[in-house]
């Protein structure tokens, strides 16, 4: 039954005001918050004027107006053409360089510590002390929790924003630690303010690690069911694989695998009904990645281990972006023309200082710790890391840089004035920090320039940011101002040591006569009288200067020993040796050409193009490459996947190297074919491969 209805009054003029006054206020509460929050302590506006502008690559600014309003940059351009608001506190830019805000693309850092991963669970326990399994448990998660959200774990405050800020950067990307898919990422702003207010974007990549897991301590902060092998105090083992690299592929190929039947299995039902699919979150993560809804990042170092993320990214189907990239410089061509960026982490030591010859000939032998080609060798391999990101931009490859490794946050900026010192230019390390960071992340829209409509995510430095004395001085992130005072003004950062105050050393008496702490005068030694000097005694003629032995430095090889002297290219002609043929016979002084790598002619009167290289083997035997049918070389990590008994699914060939000096020296020894095996550890131990040896 509907109420009565009442009679229509008229509204009185102070009731209308107020109704409408309301309808304002609600108008008004119905805005955006200021990202500043409600903090009358930050004003609506800012205007940077006068300062230097790096708005894009390629479009600087020397006197220029940055507008900042409500955490967004509104205008951007020089001052002659951008006129400062009546309501923005104004900020003095004259002799200041603005830049975008700094992006550190890859850390660890602001998460909480055990927290819980899996969403799935452990798995059921497996006691391989009662029986030998002949699969691998279907259950077993270890090391693979993609579902693990890092905007779920952090834990963000001031002491974790305020260093990064003070060295230029405005947001970081927080990564999932571990192996081998350890979940998805997130890029916070370092405002130090809460996850609610910091967090822009989660997630932004599924990462992946081929190793060997480690777990997660769980939540609880006691250790996982079972922690050792067999039966023991806490009852059955947890499921140990794997333990090893071989085993970790593995690991990650048939979670892959389940996933793409996992995504079958949900569309069936979806269209037929039956039974319904097993709620699974790890394996829609992995389905997302494999259809390429979800970007990848593979975590790699070394060469073989960027060829082994690349190969599995091919196989799976997934996007791929290489994080770490320390002998990238070595990956470079594939990179390129697959178009794979990179994630540079800037965690290389300080510059080895190798000795010269004197210098080393003056060590005392008990120092000479190694041979003087070994320090030379080694500052090589530093060079080539850290000319990496050079070489990256001079082939066009994307990269981006990240902290994640480096010992002290305060050393970053030294470790890109490294990158530029090694031939990276000023621009292309700006742009590294920036909006190449921004692209890679995928938010190219809101971050990486100065331009109007991003967030005004601003760095304020004294000079440009690869001078050495360069030093912030204002960052703004999501219309919050920071300031960092000069040293010399109040409230600036205090010198070593501090001002000199009431009984500091600078205000103790001083010694009659003397400087501070300067010792009582001893009065002065008589000098001798001239009859009392003693006569010269002749001096003896001086010996002529030996010159210096010969240096020998302790005999050793290295990698840059171990090339070959002829480079063929596949083409070459074995001219006038002995062959043995091993089918048909010996011919005593024959030749072989060799094209593309195949034999194309062997015989007494082979001869070649004038365009292909020549060997002169005369006396020499040449013979079929011997082929070593059970070897165990050119395996990264062990042979091995010890955790189980029967492992048919583990393959050699996921963990070749192509590194091993065993190569070198079975070349050396007349081997150029090896079939590599798994070990004795196991009944069933994996497949094999046979490989060229190749170093």
């Amino acid at each position: 039954m509907s109420s009565p209805s009442r009679p229509h009054r008229r509204p009185r003029p102070g009731a209308r005001l107020a109704f409408s006054f309301t309808i304002l206020l609600l108008a008004w509460a119905g805005r955006p918050s200021p990202a500043a929050g409600d903090d009358p302590g930050f004003p609506e506006a800012y205007a940077i004027r006068g300062a230097r502008l790096f708005i894009a690559p390629g479009r600087v600014i020397d006197d220029g107006v940055l507008v900042i309003r409500r955490g967004l940059i509104e205008a951007a351009g020089p001052a002659a053409e951008v006129s400062v608001p009546f309501d923005a506190e104004v900020v003095d830019g004259k002799g200041l360089v603005a830049y975008p805000g700094f992006i550190d693309l890859f850390t660890a850092a602001g998460q909480k510590a055990g927290v819980e991963r899996s969403a799935t669970g452990r798995g059921r326990p497996v006691d391989l002390s009662e029986t030998t399994l002949a699969a691998t448990p279907a259950d077993n998660r270890k090391g693979l929790t993609p579902e693990f959200l890092v905007a779920d774990a952090l834990e963000l405050n001031d002491g974790l924003a305020d260093p990064r800020r003070k060295l230029g950067f405005t947001d970081m990307l927080t990564a999932p630690a571990g192996a081998i898919a350890t979940g998805r990422s997130a890029i916070v702003s370092l405002t130090g303010l809460p996850r609610r207010d910091a967090l822009l974007k989660s997630p932004v990549a599924l990462h992946i690690q081929v190793a060997p897991p480690q777990d997660p301590p769980s939540v609880s902060g006691l250790p996982a069911p079972g922690g050792a092998r067999g039966r023991g105090a806490g009852g059955p083992a947890e499921n140990p694989f794997p333990r090893v690299l071989m085993g970790s592929v593995s690991h990650l190929r048939q979670a892959m695998s389940d996933a793409e039947h996992h995504r079958r299995l949900l569309a069936y039902e979806k269209e037929h009904g039956g039974l319904p699919v097993a709620d699974d979150p790890a394996l829609d993560v992995l389905a997302q990645a494999r259809d390429g809804s979800l970007p990848v990042w593979w975590q790699a170092e070394t060469r073989d281990e960027i060829h082994r993320a690349l190969d599995l990214a091919h196989e799976f189907g997934t996007t791929a972006v290489i994080v770490g990239g320390r002998e990238a410089y070595q990956v470079v061509d594939r990179l390129k023309a697959e178009k794979v960026p990179v994630v540079l982490r800037l965690d290389f030591p300080d510059e080895p200082k190798p000795p010269t010859e004197e210098e080393y000939r003056k060590r005392p032998e008990a120092q000479r710790d190694d041979p003087l080609r070994v320090h030379v060798e080694h500052h090589e391999r530093w060079k080539a890391r850290v000319g990496t990101a050079a070489l990256l931009a001079k082939e066009g490859v994307p990269f981006a840089l990240g902290s994640d490794g480096v010992d002290k946050i305060e050393n970053l900026p030294a470790r890109i004035r490294a990158l530029i010192a090694q031939g990276l230019s000023a621009a292309d390390a700006l742009g590294a920090l920036t909006l190449s960071a921004a692209n890679l992340a995928g938010l190219e829209k809101r971050l990486g320039t100065l331009e109007p409509g991003k967030l005004a995510h601003v760095v304020v430095f004294s000079a440009p940011f690869e001078d050495e004395k360069a030093k912030l001085r204002f960052a703004f992130i999501d219309g919050r101002k920071f300031e960092v005072k000069p040293p010399d003004q109040p409230g600036g950062e205090s010198r070593p040591g501090g001002r000199r105050g009431p009984g500091s050393p600078g205000d103790r008496a001083r010694p009659e006569g003397g400087e501070e702490g300067s010792k009582p005068q001893e009065p002065a030694a008589e000098k001798p009288k001239p009859d009392e000097r003693k006569p010269e005694e002749p001096k003896a003629d001086p010996k002529p200067a030996e010159s210096p032995a010969p240096f020998v430095d302790v005999a050793t090889e290295l990698d840059s020993d171990r090339k070959p002297r002829i480079k063929t290219g596949g083409d070459v002609l074995i001219k006038d040796a002995i062959i043995l043929t091993g089918a048909h016979g010996t011919i005593p002084k024959g030749s072989i050409l060799i094209e593309k790598g195949k034999i194309r002619a062997i015989g007494p009167d082979v001869t070649a193009p004038p365009s292909v290289a020549v060997i002169e083997a005369a006396g020499m035997v040449a013979a079929p490459g011997a082929i070593d049918t059970h070897s165990h070389i050119a395996v990264q990590g062990s042979v091995n996947e010890f955790s189980l008994s029967v492992v048919p699914d583990v393959r050699v060939k996921d963990v070749v190297t192509g590194d091993d000096v065993s190569i070198y020296r079975a070349l050396a020894g007349g081997t150029t074919t090896a079939r590599v095996l798994h070990g004795s550890a196991n009944t069933i131990g994996g497949q094999d491969a046979v490989i060229k040896l190749k170093y």
